[in-house]
Order: C-alpha cells, then sequence, then structure tokens
C-alpha cells in the first residue's frame, strides 16, 4: 500500500488541557484499517495473520502488529514494550490463540471473514485462503480439500450464504491456461461468489458442546 506523503495525511487533533498536558484524538486500530482498499482484498487476511511481524500503513496513523501486541505510531507504549491494549479491539489477531484450542472455531471464523472479502479473479478463491488452510492443516493434522477440513468434513459442509450468492462457473481470465479445466463442487463455499460464507449457529445445534462425539456418529 503507498504510503502517503506528509502533507496528505490528515492532521492530528489535540487539545492543550494544562500547562505541559494534551488531550489527542486516536481513533481504534481497526477502525483506520477497515477503511483502506487493501482491507477489502482477499490476498491479505493471511497477510495479516500469518506472519509474525507486520507494518500497516492507512491514511492517518502507521501501526506495527506482532502476535502478541499492535503498536500505533501516536501511542507510545509503556517501558515493558505492551502495546495499548484497545488497539486488538476487533483485531483478526485476537483468534489466533484459538487456534490451539478451538480450531474448528478459529475455521469458522476465518471462512466467514474471507469470504467477505473481493477477488479480482475469483477463480482464484483457493489460492488466497491456501495460506490459512496450511496454518490450520497442521494443527488439525488433516488435509483440506476444497477450503473444507478432512477431519471436520461433515461439520464444514454446514456452511451458507449469508445473502445472495452465485455458483463459479467460469473464470474472467477464461484465456489463462492455468484456470483450464478448474471447477468447483456445489458442497463447497469455495465454489460460490456473492455475500460470505457461515456456519450457522441454528444448523450446528447440538454439536458444539462436544464436537468430536458428533463426529463419531458423521465424518
Amino acid at each position: 500500500m503507498r504510503e502517503l506523503a506528509l502533507d496528505e495525511r490528515p492532521k492530528q487533533a489535540f487539545a492543550n488541557v494544562a500547562e505541559g498536558t494534551n488531550l489527542v484524538l486516536h481513533r481504534p486500530c481497526e477502525i483506520s484499517i477497515n477503511k483502506t482498499h487493501w482491507n477489502s482484498r482477499a490476498w491479505t487476511p493471511q497477510e495479516r495473520l500469518l506472519p509474525r511481524r507486520r507494518v500497516i500503513f492507512t491514511d492517518q496513523p502507521i501501526f506495527f502488529h506482532c502476535r502478541s501486541t499492535t503498536i500505533s505510531e501516536d501511542i507510545f507504549p509503556d517501558k515493558r514494550g505492551n502495546g495499548w491494549s484497545l488497539e486488538l479491539v476487533d483485531a483478526p489477531l485476537q483468534m489466533l490463540p484459538q487456534l490451539k484450542t478451538r480450531a474448528l472455531s478459529f475455521y469458522m471464523k476465518s471462512v466467514f471473514l474471507y469470504t467477505k472479502r473481493t477477488l479480482s479473479e475469483p477463480f482464484d478463491r483457493l489460492a488466497a485462503f491456501s495460506g490459512m488452510c496450511s496454518l490450520m492443516q497442521e494443527t488439525m493434522a488433516a488435509p483440506f480439500t476444497f477450503g473444507l477440513p478432512i477431519s471436520h468434513f461433515d461439520f464444514a459442509m454446514l456452511w451458507q450464504p449469508t445473502g445472495t450468492s452465485v455458483m463459479l462457473t467460469k473464470p474472467r481470465s477464461e484465456n489463462d491456461p492455468k484456470y483450464k479445466n478448474m471447477k468447483f463442487p456445489t458442497w463447497s463455499w469455495s465454489g460460490w461468489q456473492g455475500d460470505s460464507a457461515e456456519c450457522s449457529l441454528n444448523m450446528v445445534e447440538g454439536c458444539l458442546p462436544n464436537v468430536w462425539r458428533w463426529l463419531t456418529n458423521h465424518t
């Protein structure tokens, strides 16, 4: 993402409330990031979650992320280096600890967040999600097929679109050899384009308290 020149960036709002004391107006990290075009693209969720460290430029602050904290250029951390905790509100980074303890919940949230995003070539749907699959595959100790984990296949098939969705039939770049003969099954969210996909709690009611017990009679 292009960094704005200093004269292009909005001025920081602050007020002097006492001698030597200023109050600064600061927007939480996710509000600034969610407004960027970068955050609307399907290739970027794994760019946020997979690297151990990243720097994100917005039209206001610049943010530094690691897997335990978030720091913005206009907020100074304490001497121990702990970031401002409010910066993690609504951040996808909050999902990472769930991967080891609630892998299925992590998967459901990842699919929901990912399918809300846009692709210039919809047939890149699985390619842009492959990094996330590799991350979850290691924890679940099972491969993925068309974006669904084999270890929880029956459960993963219970997705549904949150709104209008149409099946992918042919790529926009249909003359590109890499898309030749590429097809998606109807039972996978990866074969549909439109509103986001989610596992409705109404559909999975009764199996969430003990997923493994539910799966013994299914997958």
